[in-house]
């Protein structure tokens, strides 16, 4: 019974790495795929920015017109993920600069992996976007004046949870780490130079 429950665990932690990796790929494709309608034969964190801008605004205007719901936030994530595989150039280009980065981020995935906890996640972070999917439209809650909105993460959070769920917010976190890496990796123009600049990255608390 213990031998079976033990595999059954470690059968299920292999599944949720796998889940996870999935979904970071798929977060960074639809940022990538976005931005190349305006940055088609540039570097993969560029692409990315100008993506990550254009979810924010897709999921602000949905909010504002009080479309937001799962359907829709499916329908930007998966268009966005479709528009970065148009071209086998984009996908070598974008490989080249993700290889390094990508490699560094396994290593934290699974901490990555794990739901989120802290309570500033939970009561501000999530809240929000969560306020949002529940009502369909955009809230700003009276009681807090931190709750501005619309801002760019709550927004793509609210992509993550009303798609693939709240449990793998960690992974919004750990994208703008491996676009971070992607940079650094691209500005050193050096191996030596991307290895140290992805170890000091990597350092920082706050990255993930």
């Amino acid at each position: 019974m213990n031998a079976t429950t033990g595999a059954t665990d470690v059968a299920l932690a292999v599944l949720s790495l796998v889940r996870s990796a999935a979904v970071l790929l798929l977060l960074l494709g639809c940022f990538a795929g976005y931005g190349g309608l305006f940055f088609r034969r540039d570097r993969l964190h560029l692409r990315a920015a100008a993506g990550m801008l254009l979810v924010y605004l897709a999921v602000s205007i949905l909010g504002f017109l009080g479309l937001i719901s799962p359907a829709a936030l499916w329908t930007i994530l998966l268009v966005g993920a479709l528009l970065a595989l148009r071209s086998r150039e984009d996908l070598a280009a974008a490989w080249a600069d993700l290889r390094a980065p990508l490699l560094m981020a396994m290593l934290v995935l699974p901490l990555a992996a794990l739901p989120p906890v802290s309570r500033d996640a939970m009561n501000h972070h999530l809240f929000l976007p969560r306020l949002w999917l529940e009502s369909g439209h955009l809230v700003r809650p009276g009681f807090c004046f931190v709750f501005s909105y619309p801002r760019l993460g709550e927004s793509v959070y609210a992509l993550v949870g009303g798609t693939v769920g709240f449990a793998s917010s960690r992974l919004v976190s750990l994208s703008g780490f491996v676009l971070a890496g992607s940079a650094l990796w691209t500005a050193a123009r050096e191996w030596r130079r991307g290895i140290l600049a992805l170890v000091l990255l990597a350092s920082v608390p706050e990255a993930f």
